[in-house]
């Protein structure tokens, strides 16, 4: 059981980047999400070692609940990070050095923040997609969950920039997907009917 529990405590590692980006709102510190990002996560693997290959532990049912509502706690969470580094914008005088600190900080935070969503975009309950697709929308990816239930239906596929074709460089896939990217929406069925037909399954 006391495995168990610390196990399951390395998920509350994802309120991470948000509690910081709180914190660095409260200090009026712009750099301090993207520094630790950069700096400290990378330290991670040295001190609590790889990921588990032998696959996921068998939770406990209590253990299992608390984890089934994390995603949730993390929304709440991040919302209230930007809520706070609104309000501290709006007391400070903005310099060319804040407003990209915060930028990078913010970028730093929402690139896990996709993770989650993404997480949430997957589960059978409704509420749980709906919460998903809020959390896109909030970290600056509203189309995360027509993008991923097209790459379901089309996994594997070159033609359609899913998946690199074995002789092309990450730019140049990076390229071909950003650019299929901004077809999409223009393409049928439209993303918002898409999204509302969604039955996401584990794929």
């Amino acid at each position: 059981m006391t495995n168990q529990l610390a196990k399951a405590a390395g998920h509350l590692t994802v309120l991470i980047a948000p509690a910081l980006l709180a914190w660095a709102a409260w200090l009026d510190e712009p750099f301090l999400v993207f520094g630790a990002v950069l700096l400290v996560f990378p330290l991670a693997r040295l001190a609590f070692g790889a990921v588990d290959e032998t696959g996921p532990p068998a939770w406990g049912e209590g253990i299992a609940a608390t984890l089934d509502r994390l995603p949730w706690v993390y929304s709440a969470v991040l919302a209230g990070a930007v809520l706070m580094l609104l309000s501290a914008i709006s007391r400070s005088e903005p310099t060319m050095g804040s407003v990209a600190g915060w930028a990078l900080s913010l970028w730093m935070t929402m690139v896990f923040a996709t993770c989650v969503a993404h997480e949430l975009l997957h589960r059978k309950r409704k509420a749980d997609r709906i919460v998903g697709h809020l959390l896109a929308g909030l970290a600056g990816y509203p189309l995360l969950g027509y993008e991923h239930s097209r790459h379901h239906q089309r996994s594997g596929s070159c033609t359609s920039a899913e998946c690199p074709n074995v002789t092309e460089s990450v730019w140049q896939f990076a390229a071909r997907r950003l650019a299929g990217a901004a077809r999409w929406p223009c393409s049928r069925p439209a993303p918002c009917r898409a999204m509302t037909s969604m039955r996401w399954g584990c794929a």
